[in-house]
């Protein structure tokens, strides 16, 4: 019967080594979902509140190799879907309009998120003018002046001197 007793026992201490073996292992987590990606829309407009067709909005972010671009509708709307959470910048440009830029837009996970206030303003048109005069030696140009001159007296253009008054005695 010790026998009997001693082999409970170290089968009690055995089994029980296990179970405690057991609870020290993590336990394994299925994997995960990944997060829920987000979409982004919106309407571009003119400050007078027009639609602007054929706008090119660009999506980005540090997060993104290279842009997401895209082209809104006749409408001026555009969506961006399958946005990853994270930080992201709007980029918008159109012909005649100046480039417009968003506040930083958070994605949070299946956020659909609606991009207001993408006013275009209408660009500032520049104009330069290079005037280069071609180099004239003094002589060409004494020559210039004087040939002006001559046709300014045959046209009348200068009145001539006029001959000193003459004064009748008598």
């Amino acid at each position: 019967m010790k026998r009997l007793v001693v082999g409970f026992a170290l089968a009690v201490c055995f089994c029980g080594s296990m179970i405690s073996n057991a609870q020290e292992q993590p336990a394994r987590l299925p994997n995960r979902p990944a997060p829920q990606s987000g979409i982004i829309v919106g309407t571009i407009t003119d400050v007078n509140n027009g639609t602007v067709p054929g706008a090119t909005v660009a999506l980005e972010s540090p997060s993104l190799s290279d842009p997401r671009v895209i082209v809104s509708n006749d409408n001026g709307f555009f969506q961006f879907n399958n946005v990853e959470p994270g930080t992201y910048q709007i980029t918008v440009s159109a012909p005649g309009f100046a480039e417009w830029n968003s506040s930083v837009i958070i994605v949070k996970p299946g956020q659909y998120q609606i991009l207001t206030g993408s006013k275009l303003q209408i660009a500032k048109a520049v104009t330069t003018i290079n005037v280069v005069s071609p180099v004239a030696s003094p002589e060409e140009i004494a020559a210039e002046q004087i040939k002006v001159a001559e046709k300014q007296r045959i046209f009348g253009f200068i009145p001539r001197k006029s001959p000193a008054p003459r004064f009748d005695s008598g």
